[in-house]
């Protein structure tokens, strides 16, 4: 799975991930995580905590990425818990070389085995998905 978000003028940052197993879930979570993204995970049903986990990894990753600053920037020193489903929302991430800016969090559509989030600068934008698929060779 290859993820590419193109924009003119505005930062982004996009991230998918592949859900698989993962034995430390909840010591990551608990290293990493704000109360409220931990509280999504433990909301959901145990067939699915694997998934909400991933979820909150790729908003954070997808944010890092946005920012461009990496992981100069403590992963539990900002929030992205929102509800699946929810259209996106806005978040604001302090770095040293900037005040905390505003920046639009939004899921996005990828195969069920995959989660995906993006980042951008400013509102929300307008997603346009494109599938291309490859011949065998």
């Amino acid at each position: 799975m290859v993820l590419v978000a193109l924009t003119v003028i505005r930062s982004i940052g996009v991230d998918v991930e592949f859900v698989r197993p993962i034995s430390d879930l909840d010591d990551i979570a608990g290293r990493y995580f704000i109360d409220k993204e931990r509280a999504l995970i433990a909301a959901a049903r145990h067939d699915e905590k694997e998934r909400l986990f991933y979820v909150c990894w790729t908003r954070k990753e997808a944010c890092l990425k946005a920012v461009g600053k990496g992981l100069s920037i403590p992963l539990d020193s900002f929030g992205t818990a929102m509800p699946l489903g929810t259209s996106g929302r806005h978040l604001s991430v302090a770095t040293e070389s900037q005040d905390a800016r505003l920046w639009w969090l939004s899921d996005l559509a990828v195969p069920r085995e995959y989660v995906g989030a993006l980042v951008i600068e400013g509102s929300m934008p307008q997603i346009d998905y494109f599938d291309w698929t490859f011949p065998a060779s």
